[in-house]
């Protein structure tokens, strides 16, 4: 008996050392088996990470050498526009094959020392002169900053003193100095604005609270790029919408070119090339009213044989004395009207003589750009007029006219 109890606990203990062997056996493959998890996991992470720099400095050195390849064309391609005049002009005199302008063999002397070696300045700067017109100073430049176009947009509040200025208002008067100081005080500013970013403009836009443009198309592109491709031409305005009341009615669309040239362009949304403009002195300062100002540049930009043009796909209207029929201005249009016939008469009495009207409404050299029908009328009506007035004796323009520098 005592025998085979003594076997059957040696067998339990062989059974049991047995059994504890399995298990260490089975615990150590399963630690083995986790190490070499945690070795693979180690091995994929320092690989992941490896690739994973590589590639982002392949995709660095890709990006540089298409930004030098961009540049390089770029450079390229702006080089070849700049010296290729020749060619250029022969384009542009394709694109322009719609109208009957003739293209020059060449750019006009003063343009040519100022952009032959150097890309020409494209910005624009909008000149609005507001008084006590908000609500159409505001509309005005919803629509130009919508352009393509780089532009600077400078409002100049003319003492505005029965409505709030524009929210878009950069120069703030204290009085009505009139429109005619107005625009010069914002192209003073231009000028402070082309210094400091060292680039003069291409051209000012001078506008006033009148106009409205009755589309959404991009009317400042279309003008900038007429005049680009017309290097002659020192002023280019929209047509004038049928609507338009003025007495400027060879402003609105006539015949079916796209581009025509005309005699002179009243300021509604005119635009002046820059270099020209400052070459000629701006507007004189003593017609306050800006009366008058419109026909002394149309006559210099005549007597210089340089294009005045009207774009006729783009338009623009013109409400006139809404200002005064809304009650804004503090005056009445007639008596507006009175001062300004008679600052006209006075101021270019003694610039051009007693007959002023015969130079500055006809063009002496050929019959292409006399005015049209209304000339007599306009010239019969000025002789009429400053005949009833007294002269009065106005400094010379070149000690009143103000300084623009």
């Amino acid at each position: 008996m005592l025998n085979r109890h003594t076997h059957t606990s040696a067998l339990k203990g062989n059974m049991k050392e047995h059994a504890s062997r399995k298990i260490r056996k089975r615990n150590k493959s399963v630690f083995l088996f986790f190490i070499l998890v945690l070795v693979s996991c180690g091995i994929l992470l320092v690989g992941s990470r490896q690739f994973f720099l590589l590639t982002t400095e392949q995709d660095q050195k890709n990006k540089k050498t298409k930004t030098k390849y961009v540049t390089k064309y770029t450079k390229k391609t702006k080089t070849t526009t700049m010296r290729g005049a020749d060619s250029n002009l022969k384009n542009l005199a394709k694109a322009s094959s719609n109208n009957f302008l003739d293209m020059k063999k060449d750019y006009p002397a003063s343009y040519r020392q100022t952009h032959y070696n150097k890309l020409p300045s494209k910005h624009v700067a909008v000149i609005i002169v507001n008084y006590n017109m908000p609500e159409r100073t505001n509309d005005l430049v919803i629509q130009i900053k919508k352009t393509k176009w780089p532009v600077d947009i400078i409002v100049v509040d003319n003492g505005s003193d029965l409505k709030e200025p524009s929210r878009h208002t950069l120069i703030f008067l204290e009085t009505n100095v009139q429109t005619c100081h107005g625009w010069l005080m914002g192209l003073h500013y231009a000028d402070a604005l082309a210094a400091n970013r060292k680039e003069e403009y291409f051209a000012y836009w001078m506008m006033i609270t009148s106009a409205h443009f009755p589309s959404q198309h991009d009317v400042l592109t279309t003008l900038a790029r007429t005049m680009e491709v017309n290097p002659n031409a020192v002023m280019v305005h929209p047509a004038l919408t049928e609507e338009s009341t003025t007495q400027w009615n060879h402003m609105k669309r006539r015949g079916t070119e796209n581009v025509r040239k005309t005699w002179m362009v009243d300021n509604i949304a005119n635009l002046v090339r820059a270099d020209w403009f400052d070459s000629i002195g701006r507007f004189d300062g003593q017609l306050t009213y800006a009366w008058g100002v419109d026909v002394e540049t149309s006559y210099k930009a005549r007597e210089q044989n340089r294009d005045i043009l009207i774009v006729q796909n783009r338009f623009v209207g013109k409400v006139t004395d809404i200002a005064y029929k809304m009650g804004r201005m503090n005056m009445k249009g007639t008596a507006r009207r009175s001062g300004a016939r008679e600052e006209v008469c006075d101021v270019y009495r003694a610039k051009y003589g007693d007959v002023w009207y015969d130079k500055l409404f006809y063009n002496p050299e050929g019959p292409l750009l006399k005015p049209p029908e209304r000339a007599d009328k306009l010239v019969t009506y000025w002789h009429n007029l400053c005949s009833k007035m007294t002269k009065k004796h106005v400094p010379s323009s070149n000690t009143a006219k103000m300084s623009n520098t």
